[in-house]
């Protein structure tokens, strides 16, 4: 686990806002999801992990990304609790039995302290005094005094080494030269009685900055750069170079310059290009705190990347500057300066993560096609993969790339490059990992390429990683060993073993403990009762080496309901549901019998287009079980969602509002729901909330027991939480105030007649309206009308599926007007599915998680 670390203090932020991050730790293991649990930690006095293991989840969700953002839309935490969290890793599918965890996948355990009045040092800077001392600077805060933990990049949560400092600097020595370390600050709250030790080994007590890195300078680096004083070189090679090329890389003094553009002959050459200032990189953090002040992001890459030009200077053949000067100059949009083979990197760093995208790249570049259309292709597959989640790719590098594809002639000469170390043989490693069809030595870690065994289905060869059809009255796939230098006279052993998708027994072949002699070049016959639909595990065991592969069996689609770009059956049966939503335990066929029906009837079909159906869904209703939309906002929740809103506005951001108490008719006081002592009245702590020049003083809806409401005789005043009717009445007061003109509402009740109901949220008297009518042409036999009768939307199987179908149809056809209508779905990201249905970002990386997660479910990879 990362962060938040192990007895830290994390700041309460406005709205609610906690990254929790950790390293996965697994190789080559595929599907991999993340089970993250958080727990409120009742009993402080007892040893955290104790603690987190007697405790109920407070929250749990499953992730396939390394990150999660804890944000408004969660259950707000409450200020001065300890919390716990862990992280389990599974893999779903069942299939892959090499991808088995440790401690059934868990991690440590890590807790917080979760604190509103201990924010972390601000505006952490770093700056090299020489090879061995670093100096280490921050803002002062109202802390007691601050430590300053570092250690070398790469290692773990117990390798901090630390030091104390009473004021707002602190200086690191002997450390190593040119070594890169990571550092943070950390300011402590906590009177020293209550954290024993300060903090010294557990952090207990402190609220850490994010982590910061520095580089130590080499011992040559420090003599290397001597602004203003020319360097004494002598160069005795005066031979002309003869021919110099855009991209190379000559010498002026001690400075590597890259020629961008060229012009000469025979030594003598004029142009421009750029050089590399790495010391300016080691001010980056001077840089973020720029960008905060400023409010705007300034590119680091201005500073360190610094363009020269040149007039009829002497290049020698040792490509050194043997006459005339390299001056710098001030481009002031700094164009033309992204290095083409940085961004190469970069775009390999994203294929790595994109073994498929890596497959189709060489792929395209492999095809004998226009160079024209390389680069469109090329182009193509590296903008779909830019919105992708979990590219693994920081900003700057996606930004890289963004700059890279804009410029097409760019795109062109990398093509050029890549064709001709392909022409070399630099990429046949890369090319023989990702591109053959082979089986994998299960001994090993990387690949063992074997192009002598082959799989048949009767007479079809199977193509691994691929769906193959399952032909008519066959039941037998056949092995054949292939040695063209081998007489049939020659054997092997082996023996096969084969995992079916959703069956609880492996099959051996011809048995788990015999094995079966094979003549080379002769087919070994394996005989099915019946080869069922689905995705197998193929394991051959050749004589003392095992090889694995996986392949998809698949039934022609006789239903009538198929896709029309793989043939799949896209019928829902209720154990794909249960896929899509694993952790509804209340799915029912007649529910998959509906999505069915209404997807079909609705023209969702692809797999692809149910899949981005399914994702907005399941991210709208938890899962598939929360059919209306829940009034229980605080505050803060309510204002980050509806400010913009003017009756919002004119109700609730104003301090009469809060010293009358008004704003007990619609927000839930969370200290007569979570108290410890069931019902006791708390009092409750407050906050300021600026809104322009006014400043509110609110109650942040969290208990503070020294603030408790007693009677004469000190006994706590019982206080029973709000009924289900007066929960409602508040709900429907605030629905009233937030939805009182929106998508047509008109007032009155409208907010509360027309809030999120169904499985996608209809919102507004409109979209109820248009949604209906949008249903009763697409289903004809129904007659529906939510307009009247808005709640049906909520309460009937029917009502809710349908009109999520409906409500796609609407929005793609009559708020969007696309002339192609949810066609337009078999081409979009998720970012702009999730803008055409929800009309912003809301929740995008939990749609874009679902998104990668039911694209799993569905093998989408291998829609092709």
């Amino acid at each position: 686990l990362n962060v938040p670390f192990r007895g830290d203090l994390v700041t309460v932020q406005n709205p609610q806002n906690i990254i929790f991050n950790w390293t996965p730790r697994h190789i080559n293991a595929p599907a991999v999801q993340y089970e993250f649990t958080l727990k409120e930690l009742w009993d402080t006095g007892m040893d955290a992990q104790a603690a987190f293991l007697a405790s109920p989840p407070l929250y749990q969700t499953t992730t396939f990304a390394n990150t999660l953002h804890y944000g408004p839309a969660q259950m707000q935490l409450l200020e001065g609790k300890t919390y716990g969290w862990q992280v389990r890793a599974f893999v779903s599918d069942g299939i892959t039995t090499t991808s088995l965890f440790r401690n059934n996948g868990l991690s440590e355990i890590y807790h917080f302290i979760y604190r509103a009045d201990c924010p972390p040092p601000r505006f952490v800077l770093s700056e090299a005094e020489n090879s061995q001392t670093v100096k280490i600077n921050w803002q002062m805060g109202e802390h007691l005094r601050y430590r300053v933990q570092y250690r070398k990049k790469g290692y773990g949560e117990d390798d901090w080494f630390g030091l104390w400092s009473q004021t707002n600097e602190a200086v690191i020595r002997n450390l190593e030269a040119g070594t890169v370390y990571e550092f943070r600050v950390g300011g402590d709250c906590i009177p020293l009685s209550v954290s024993p030790g300060g903090g010294e080994e557990s952090g207990e007590g402190l609220s850490f900055s994010p982590i910061h890195e520095f580089t130590t300078p080499s011992e040559d680096e420090m003599a290397y750069y001597n602004c203003g004083i020319p360097p004494e070189i002598e160069i005795a090679n005066q031979d002309p170079l003869l021919q110099l090329e855009p991209y190379e890389v000559f010498t002026a003094g001690d400075f590597p310059v890259v020629v961008r553009e060229v012009f000469g002959s025979s030594g003598y050459y004029s142009g421009w290009g750029y050089i590399t200032l790495p010391f300016l990189e080691k001010f980056k953090e001077v840089i973020d705190v720029a960008n905060i002040v400023s409010e705007v992001d300034i590119n680091i890459g201005k500073f360190s990347r610094i363009r020269v030009e040149f007039d009829n200077i002497k290049i020698n053949t040792d490509y050194q500057l043997v006459e005339g000067m390299v001056e710098t100059s001030y481009d002031p949009n700094w164009s033309g300066i992204v290095d083409v083979d940085q961004a190469i990197a970069d775009i390999g760093n994203l294929l790595e993560h994109l073994s498929d995208e890596l497959n189709q790249m060489v792929a395209t570049i492999k095809e004998n096609w226009e160079l024209n259309r390389q680069v469109d292709a090329a182009i193509e597959i590296l903008e779909t993969n830019l919105e992708g989640p979990n590219n693994g790719l920081t900003d700057e590098q996606e930004d890289n790339i963004r700059k890279f594809i804009s410029d097409r002639e760019r795109v062109k000469q990398a093509i050029i490059q890549e064709k001709e170390k392909i022409a070399n043989g630099e990429r046949d490693e890369v090319i023989k990992q990702n591109l053959a069809s082979h089986f994998v030595d299960k001994e090993e870690t990387k690949s063992n390429i074997s192009k002598e065994f082959e799989i048949y289905h009767c007479d079809s060869i199977v193509k691994l990683d691929k769906h193959n059809d399952i032909l008519k009255g066959c039941n037998k796939l056949k092995l054949r060993y292939k040695k063209e230098d081998s007489t049939a006279t020659k054997t092997v052993e082996m023996k096969l073993k084969i995992i079916p998708r959703d069956e609880a027994e492996d099959r051996f072949f011809p048995s788990k403990d015999s094995w079966q002699s094979v003549k080379y070049n002769e087919d070994w016959e394996v005989e099915f009762d019946s080869i069922p639909s689905g995705k197998y595990l193929a394991e051959l065991k050749l004589n003392d080496s095992i090889y694995k592969h996986e392949f998809r069996m698949q039934k022609e689609c006789t239903s009538g309901y198929c896709c029309e770009v793989c043939g799949r059956d896209l019928t829902l049966t209720l154990s794909r549901l249960q896929e899509i939503f694993p952790k509804n335990k209340n799915l029912t066929q007649t529910q998959a019998t509906l999505f069915s029906d209404g997807l079909q009837k609705g023209e969702f079909n692809t797999c692809k287009k149910q899949v981005h159906f399914f994702s907005q869904i399941s991210t709208e209703t938890k899962g598939l079980e929360k059919f209306k939309e829940s009034g229980g906002y605080s505050f803060d929740t309510a204002l980050a969602y509806h400010s913009n809103k003017t009756k919002v506005k004119e109700v609730f951001i104003k301090q009469s509002f809060f010293d009358e108490n008004k704003h007990l008719e619609y927000f839930y006081i969370r200290a007569l729901k979570n108290d410890t002592v069931a019902g006791t009245h708390l009092g409750l702590n407050y906050k300021t909330y600026k809104n322009g020049s006014n400043q509110l003083k609110i109650p942040t809806g969290n208990p503070n027991s020294k603030k408790a409401n007693k009677d004469e005789k000190g006994v706590f005043i019982k206080v029973p939480y709000p009924s289900k009717e007066k929960r409602e009445e508040k709900e429907k007061r605030f629905f009233n105030i937030i939805y009182a003109k929106t998508n047509g509402n008109e007032g009155g009740d409208d907010g509360w007649n027309y809030r999120g109901q169904g499985a996608i949220h209809l919102t507004g008297k409109e979209i109820y309206e248009g949604t209906t009518k949008e249903a009763n042409k697409i289903f004809e036999s129904e007659s529906f009308d939510w307009k009247s009768n808005p709640e049906n939307v909520s309460k009937k199987d029917k009502d809710r599926i349908y009109s999520a179908i409906a409500y796609f149809h609407y929005r793609y056809k009559k708020i969007k007007s696309y002339s192609d209508g949810i066609d337009r779905l078999q081409k979009q990201t998720t970012k702009e599915v999730s803008y055409d249905v929800n009309g912003g970002n809301n929740g995008l990386s939990h749609r874009q998680e679902e998104y990668t997660r039911i694209s799993n479910v569905y093998l989408l990879n291998q829609c092709k």
